[in-house]
């Protein structure tokens, strides 16, 4: 019923990490393999969603298309490429948030679910975009930004945004809360 539009509820969002070429780790609940993230697009697309990026969730919500999807992909990992190249090939976008101390690196954060691994690099990130992805942020070290410092959270937010707009010559303007923690002082630290 949720595929077909019929109930009216849009915009609908699916939330990755992780797109696996094998069976995902059974740790990783936000992990999937590339043949099932395919199996979804195509699920997708043939019940005629759209494919939004997140920043275009501050279009009023009668100008987005009847059936609009956002897809977004948090931390930045590697493996996503390949999701990437899926996109492309059936004209969808999707939102990658990344961490930016990483990236082209291993992942630095310790997560009780992630084991460490490749983050996008550069390149990529730059391809992605000139694709028409979006490319935003998800803070500079990926550390829980409920347990630090008023200061401290403006430092990881201007970094991540300085880093990612440098590299990318464009304005970063959306944001994603790791591990979807954030307070009063978080809601307006990421809106200066």
């Amino acid at each position: 019923k949720l595929l077909s539009g019929n109930n009216r509820i849009k915009p609908i969002s699916l939330m990755y990490h992780s797109i696996t070429h094998d069976k995902p780790s059974s740790k990783t609940p936000w992990s999937i393999s590339l043949k099932q993230f395919i199996r979804q697009l195509d699920l997708l697309h043939d019940y005629g969603w759209t494919s939004i990026c997140a920043k275009q969730l501050s279009t009023p919500i009668n100008q987005l298309p009847e059936k609009s999807v956002v897809i977004t992909f948090d931390d930045g990992f590697a493996d996503n490429y390949s999701a990437f190249e899926e996109l492309v090939k059936r004209d969808m976008l999707a939102s990658w948030f990344i961490v930016t101390q990483d990236i082209g690196k291993i992942s630095s954060w310790s997560d009780p679910d992630t084991s460490p691994a490749n983050l996008l690099n550069k390149h990529q990130l730059i391809t992605m975009q000139e694709a028409g992805m979006e490319i935003g942020s998800h803070s500079y070290s990926h550390c829980r930004l409920t347990t630090i410092s008023s200061e401290q959270i403006k430092k990881e937010l201007s970094d991540s945004r300085n880093i990612l707009s440098d590299l990318l010559k464009n304005s970063i303007t959306s944001f994603a809360y790791p591990y979807g923690l954030y307070n009063k002082t978080i809601l307006l630290a990421t809106k200066s």
